[in-house]
């Protein structure tokens, strides 16, 4: 009797369990396709063309600003340098003994001007007499200056912080005022990239316009630029035109010579429209796409036509996007359908 009382309360328990068990299951199942999205906007894009080039600097020569015989590097290529630092010396002995002789003048001026003074005051000599010692103390004391001066010229220093990118001596020899000694990339130097340009992007790019450059070896690198020179005339070899660029920052991966691509203004202007990431484009072509747009997140994909006006980079303007969408779909939209619905991806 007892265990077939047992029976109804077993099914009722176990009725119980698979019912909870199934709103568990449903409870994890996903809300809706994964995807990732973005919120639309609606502004101004300037359109831009891309032109590649290298990354040069042009490092400063260094000189001594005196002749003579160079006797000592203090500094290496590669080397990394401080300003003030020293980096080499001139062979000194003639100045060095110039400026000890001066010094033996001086004192003997400044002997016979207190001399002078006192014999002044008594009356033993002229005020000519005076002045004349005066003059002569002046003198000495201007030619021991200027001695002083030549033997610091001696001496080469870095005039800012950086890098020693080349020596150009490795022994002692003769050096003068137009002999570089050594090539120095300061820190405070910008980098320069020489880009070519066709003649169809040329016309209409001016300097001071800006650019953004990107690094084919240093894909998460970005950094701003300003046109600072625009070639008047095509070169013969290839018939592009040679734009430099400065950049406006740095990165200590950079180096002379790696490639850098830049987007530059083009002359054909600026649109206004919907913008988008390029890469929420379907079946681009003909200046049309297919977009998948939402109106809330979570919510349904919708497929839709559109006209590409304009693109600029990573960016994509268009027109005709009808009111109401707020989000563009752009990664996972491969798993979904039109009328599906989508949540926003989780992100790491």
């Amino acid at each position: 009797m007892r265990s077939l009382l047992s029976l109804p309360l077993i099914s009722a328990l176990s009725a119980l369990v698979l019912t909870a068990t199934m709103a568990s299951t449903r409870a994890q199942e996903p809300a809706g396709t994964p995807v990732t999205a973005q919120p639309l906007v609606v502004e101004r894009v300037i359109a831009t063309f891309a032109a590649h080039g290298t990354l040069q600097d042009l490092p400063r020569k260094l000189y001594f600003k005196e002749s003579g015989t160079l006797l000592s590097f203090d500094a290496e290529e590669g080397q990394r340098i401080e300003a003030g630092q020293r980096l080499g010396r001139l062979d000194d002995s003639v100045i060095s003994a110039t400026v000890d002789q001066r010094r033996v003048e001086l004192r003997q001026s400044e002997t016979d001007l207190g001399r002078s003074e006192k014999l002044r005051r008594q009356g033993v000599v002229s005020q000519t007499n005076l002045d004349d010692a005066r003059n002569a103390r002046d003198l000495n004391r201007a030619q021991l200056a200027e001695a002083i001066i030549h033997k610091k010229h001696h001496v080469l220093t870095s005039p800012a912080a950086g890098v020693i990118t080349r020596r150009y001596f490795d022994h002692p020899q003769w050096v003068t005022p137009e002999t570089p000694v050594f090539a120095l990339r300061a820190d405070d130097d910008p980098w320069l990239i020489d880009l070519n340009v066709p003649e169809s992007d040329i016309s209409g790019l001016s300097v001071g316009d800006e650019a953004l450059v990107r690094f084919p070896s240093l894909p998460d690198l970005r950094l701003p630029a300003t046109v600072r020179s625009v070639a008047g005339i095509a070169e013969a070899s290839d018939g592009f035109f040679k734009v430099r660029l400065e950049l406006s920052g740095t990165d200590p991966r950079l180096r002379a010579g790696i490639r850098a691509s830049a987007r530059l203004p083009r002359p054909d202007g600026a649109r206004r429209g919907t913008v988008v990431p390029v890469n929420a484009l379907h079946n681009l072509g003909d200046g049309k796409a297919i977009i998948y747009l939402a109106r809330d997140l979570p919510g349904t994909a919708e497929r839709l036509a559109v006209k590409v006006a304009l693109i600029s980079g990573e960016r994509a303007v268009l027109d005709g996007v009808p009111d109401g969408y707020r989000w563009v779909l752009t990664d996972g939209v491969y798993r979904v359908r039109s009328g599906d619905r989508v949540i926003q991806a989780a992100t790491e």
